[in-house]
């Protein structure tokens, strides 16, 4: 049993509140069993006391069943409260007892007070939210056109989109046109073939290997330290100028290029065991060089300035097979390392009948041009020699303008002759690492480069100094 203390007040007007008479009248809400017997649901009452509380032993609920509690007191009204009593030896207020929802037994939560309804509010001049807020939409606050797209999946806008299509795409720039600007005041050389054009805050020094972009002086590597500062740019406050523009050149920016061989580029070399089958063409004209059985050089085991180069035996030749008609205007150059063998061709350029031949020989007591006509009598051959290193890589040119030819030698002027006949080169073959007919050099080809037309002074600048820097020759 628990004790119930038991005391009901009522008030008077005064500060002091009065002990109600009357009675509270308690009956269980269903039959029970205990201890084998049952026990009815009828009510019993408790008389209240005017001087003092009053205290009763009360039998505990259960889930099962509570107390129904009717208040029969002065200046209240009567009624019936459901009140659920505990276990307890202690002595419990009768004012403490949990009211219960008959229906389910489960407590019943007191209503919240205006104030806790309040407190549950945000204020209107700083609203700060608590809890998970339901109900309000973007446009609410304002923010109707808001989502939550991604940064990168956020369309640009008509206008902008209108904007970005007048302006040239970086990849677009860079692959097709060679364009790229870079705010550093570090130049580095740009990728093979593209330019760069750098913003600096400071005086610059060019790397090594670099060529101005800008006319006249293209094709020339920076004399200077400290380029010129024009076309001032203000970004955040810093303000940029142009240093200058770079531009790492090559062979395919000359028109008239027929074809271009490059061992560096091994994607380009076709090989099986480190044999060469084909050596493919870089110009676009798919004049590509091919080779079968003992003919094969060897790639893969020589290199030049940490480039693939190819290896020639004394019994290697490759050969182009697919006639090209070059007028009476060529020019041919090369990176090659003769190291031996007893006048070998380096290159020959000559029709199938040999009616005319242009070649590059390692011999005569150094490097020979030669230009030969067997169309006329006695078939005249315009030789001459000059002088050559017979070790390291070197760049040789031969030009042919008409009746005049002139050769380089790592960039220098090196001989001319003046051709008896001006016989055109038509339907003309071409081997490289031999001759058709005759010897064939034990050596390095790293690079061979093909125009129908006599290069001037600029353009051959540009292209000895393309082949010196990229194959490492002083």
């Amino acid at each position: 049993m628990t004790p119930i203390r038991m005391g009901v007040l009522h008030p008077t007007g005064t500060a002091i509140d009065a002990r109600s008479s009357g009675s509270l009248e308690w009956r269980p809400s269903a039959r029970r069993v205990v201890g084998g017997n049952v026990i009815m649901p009828a009510p019993f009452t408790v008389a209240l006391s005017t001087t003092e509380d009053v205290t009763r032993d009360i039998a505990p609920t259960t889930s099962a069943w509570v107390w129904e509690v009717l208040e029969r007191v002065t200046g209240g009204a009567r009624g019936w409260r459901s009140l659920a009593v505990p276990d307890s030896a202690d002595v419990l207020d009768y004012a403490a007892l949990v009211e219960v929802d008959l229906a389910t037994l489960d407590p019943i939560t007191a209503a919240p007070t205006v104030q806790a309804l309040l407190d549950g509010k945000a204020p209107l001049a700083s609203p700060a939210f608590t809890g998970t807020p339901t109900g309000i939409t973007k446009a609410h606050v304002g923010l109707g056109s808001v989502d939550n797209t991604s940064d990168a999946a956020k369309p640009v806008s008509t206008a902008q989109a209108v904007a970005l299509g007048l302006k040239l795409d970086a990849t677009t720039a860079a692959a097709t046109y060679g364009l790229r600007m870079v705010v550093s005041d570090t130049p580095t050389a740009p990728p093979e073939g593209q330019a760069q054009t750098y913003w600096v805050t400071s005086a610059v020094t060019w790397p090594s290997g670099l060529v101005w972009s800008n006319e006249p002086d293209a094709g020339v590597a920076p004399a200077i330290s400290n380029a010129a500062l024009v076309s001032l740019l203000t970004v955040g406050g810093v303000t940029y100028a142009v240093a200058g523009s770079i531009f790492a050149w090559l062979p395919t920016t000359i028109a008239s290029i027929v074809a271009w061989y490059d061992a560096a580029d091994t994607a380009t070399i076709t090989s099986s065991g480190g044999l060469v089958s084909q050596w493919s063409d870089k110009s676009g004209y798919a004049r590509h060089l091919t080779a079968a059985g003992p003919l094969r050089p060897t790639t893969g085991t020589t290199t030049l300035n940490a480039k693939n180069a190819l290896a020639f035996n004394g019994s290697n030749l490759l050969s182009r097979t697919a006639p090209v008609s070059h007028g009476t205007t060529f020019t041919i150059a090369m990176v090659t390392t003769p190291t031996s063998g007893t006048n070998g061709y380096l290159m020959e350029l000559t029709p199938a009948d040999l009616a005319t031949q242009a070649s590059i020989i390692s011999g005569y007591g150094g490097l020979a041009f030669e230009t030969l006509s067997q169309v006329h009598a006695g078939g005249p051959t315009n030789r001459y020699t000059v002088a050559a290193s017979a070790s390291g890589a070197h760049v040789v040119t031969l030009k042919r303008n008409g009746t005049a030819l002139s050769s380089t030698y790592d960039g220098a002027a090196a001989g001319s002759a003046t051709a008896a006949y001006n016989d055109p080169f038509l339907n003309a073959l071409l081997y490289v690492g031999g001759s058709v007919s005759a010897n064939k050099i034990i050596g390095t080809i790293a690079e061979v480069v093909i125009f129908n037309t006599a290069l001037g002074a600029t353009d051959l600048a540009k292209l000895n100094t393309y082949l010196k820097t990229k194959w490492g020759i002083a």
